[in-house]
């Protein structure tokens, strides 16, 4: 099969089945103290007037920042009953996750990114960069949701490292 360097820039997804109720998931998404438990050093949230509020709200923006000190902020586009939509890379991309329940009590979540501004080279760098953080958040969303544990670096010197 012959690649295009264009294929490299397309959507990433990554998915998991997570033991957990979706109040629980959509939380873990959409709380500013609950992401901070698995994703965030700090989650900040701001509803459309530019008020701050606890969770993310449709049409309001938010300030994410990570252990080591580097910052996210862009647009909140949808928060609903089956999935949390938002700006990312400065609202050069966007990211949607969805959680769907099955008859088991597992809830599939999904998290989809695709970057639509930039250069090729900065949508392929953010594609591979972020599908490998993805692949490791979803996996620590998952074991924070269903044992308690954060599997994170808490240590902000040790840059460079998929879990920081």
């Amino acid at each position: 099969m012959k690649y295009s360097l264009e294929s490299f820039a397309e959507p990433v997804e990554v998915k998991t089945w997570i033991k957990s109720d979706v109040e629980s998931i959509k939380n873990a998404w959409i709380s500013a103290e609950q992401i901070t438990k698995w994703f965030l050093t700090r989650a900040e949230h701001f509803d459309s007037t530019g008020q701050p509020v606890d969770e993310a709200k449709e049409g309001g923006r938010y300030v994410w920042t990570w252990v080591e000190g580097s910052q996210d902020q862009a647009q909140i586009i949808e928060v609903s009953a089956s999935r949390f939509v938002f700006g990312w890379f400065e609202g050069n991309g966007t990211v949607t996750v969805t959680w769907e329940p099955d008859p088991a009590g597992d809830v599939l979540v999904k998290i989809h990114q695709e970057m639509h501004d930039g250069t090729l080279d900065e949508r392929i760098y953010a594609q591979k960069e972020c599908h490998l953080g993805w692949a490791f958040f979803i996996t620590n969303l998952k074991a924070w949701l269903e044992h308690g544990i954060d599997l994170r670096e808490t240590d902000p010197t040790r840059r460079g490292a998929t879990n920081v």
